[in-house]
């Protein structure tokens, strides 16, 4: 589960960390995820509560429907009707809480706050996760350069009218337009990702159920068998899902904050087509660590740089600073998004 959500928050920010992490890491990455997913359900009760009593009418449903006393034909039809009916929620489900987020990737490398392309349900998936970074720059930024407004509650996203945007309308003002003043979503980011949870758990409850109902043993012995995997393999694509989102916008982006100073390979001044070895002293967010490669955030030139171990002289990082908010600032400030 640890490196479902590594790999996740690496495709996320759209880097490829080459690390020499041990196994021990990868657990307590799945142990955070679990904690973090219980921690969820306590904070958002409400949605708790609600997810709790869909799944408890749901289990009422399935066997009242699967486990009452019919004839074979009857016994069949039930539980393919039953069949067809998770399918269409696992679909639902699966198009609304899961591929929108599978599908944030290369954050850093091109941020989408400018794009008018995506639908309105992506674009506001973005939105909504710039936003809940909780960074008073690149929530300034998002207002005056893009014309969001991420005070808004509760879904925390609104789209401003042109004459409150401190900078130029937004590029594709027209489309827009038909978005200006209205909420995007309802829930928070969080919020929707309690609700993903309950929603994992009714999908895998119900094909577990239908993996022993009575009405499976109607058909032949292949038949069933083949029934049978294709409602674990929907139960196995299911759960891991939740880690994968989890990885793309639960899991935090703060990194350690300082400097480092290492040999970096320079043009030589005499000769441009000679490298040398120069020692360098950057302002930094260390991304990992190991004994074998260094990967930091260079904040001063805004590039990735990876470098072995044995090239650092030292690291001083005593504070922390969140990755995305720093290059989505960068970003923004250097962009015609919405301004110049």
């Amino acid at each position: 589960m640890g490196y479902v959500v590594q790999d996740s928050r690496d495709s996320l920010l759209g880097i490829n960390l080459i690390t020499n992490r041990p196994t021990a890491d990868y657990v307590a990455l799945g142990g955070r995820f679990l904690l973090d997913a219980v921690a969820s359900t306590w904070v958002h009760w409400v949605i708790a509560l609600a997810g709790v009593a869909v799944i408890v009418l749901g289990g009422i449903l399935a066997d009242f429907a699967l486990y009452r006393p019919m004839g074979v034909h009857a016994a069949r039809t039930v539980w393919m009707l039953a069949l067809v009916t998770l399918t269409i929620l696992y679909v639902v489900k699966s198009r609304r809480f899961d591929l929108p987020y599978v599908r944030m990737s290369d954050l850093l490398e091109k941020p989408p706050v400018c794009e008018t392309n995506p639908s309105r349900q992506e674009h506001d998936i973005w939105e909504r996760f710039l936003c809940s970074r909780d960074d008073h720059t690149l929530l300034n930024l998002m207002r005056s350069k893009v014309g969001v407004d991420c005070s808004v509650v509760p879904g925390g996203v609104a789209i401003l009218p042109k004459d409150i945007t401190t900078a130029r309308p937004p590029v594709g003002a027209g489309a827009a337009a038909v978005l200006k003043q209205q909420l995007h979503s309802r829930l928070t980011i969080d919020q929707e990702f309690t609700v993903n949870i309950f929603g994992t758990a009714l999908v895998m409850y119900l094909a577990l159920v239908l993996c022993i109902a009575p009405g499976l043993r109607t058909v032949s012995t292949l038949t069933a068998t083949l029934l049978r995997i294709i409602l674990l393999a929907m139960v196995v694509v299911n759960a891991t899902t939740l880690p994968v989102v989890y990885g793309k916008v639960i899991l935090p982006t703060r990194f350690p904050s300082g400097r480092i100073m290492y040999d970096g390979i320079l043009a030589s001044p005499q000769n441009p087509r000679i490298l040398q070895a120069s020692p360098r002293n950057r302002a930094c967010l260390i991304l990992a660590s190991d004994d074998k490669f260094v990967t930091f955030y260079d904040v001063e030139d805004n590039v990735f740089v990876q470098v072995k171990r044995e090239k650092v002289y030292f690291i001083d990082a005593d504070e922390t600073a969140d990755l995305v908010a720093t290059r989505i600032s960068y970003y923004l400030q250097n962009s015609l998004c919405g301004g110049s």
